[in-house]
């Protein structure tokens, strides 16, 4: 290790440059972009009596549960819902091409007309 690594706990530029000349394939990016809050984040989990705090990706390990289903539950949890969100899928009234109830009682009288087996 260079005596300039040692004194200065730091690679130089100069170093930068070389280890980018050799790894072209690298490339310089820059962070996703977080809020504070978000960037540390901890959740804490009951253990032994105890509140530990853990990471939100260790969070989701330990309950099985999928980012997006997280990100959902902190949406609802300041507006005091400590209950995860009803689902509400196949529960919208504005089907257009819905049939009248009078049109699906003759299709079923129809069918049940037809002879039962044994």
């Amino acid at each position: 290790m260079p005596e300039s690594w040692r004194a200065h706990k730091i690679a130089g530029v100069d170093w930068l440059r070389g280890f980018r000349q050799r790894n072209s394939d690298l490339s310089l990016r820059r962070p996703e972009l977080c809020s504070l809050a978000r960037a540390t984040a901890f959740h804490r989990v009951r253990y032994n009596g105890q509140d530990i705090s853990v990471c939100p990706k260790a969070f989701q390990n330990l309950h099985g549960i999928t980012k997006s289903r997280l990100e959902r539950l902190q949406q609802h949890l300041p507006l005091g819902n400590a209950t995860p969100p009803i689902d509400r899928r196949g529960l919208h009234q504005d089907r257009a091409n819905k049939l009248p109830v009078e049109i699906t009682a003759q299709i079923r009288e129809h069918i049940l007309s037809f002879p039962k087996y044994k």
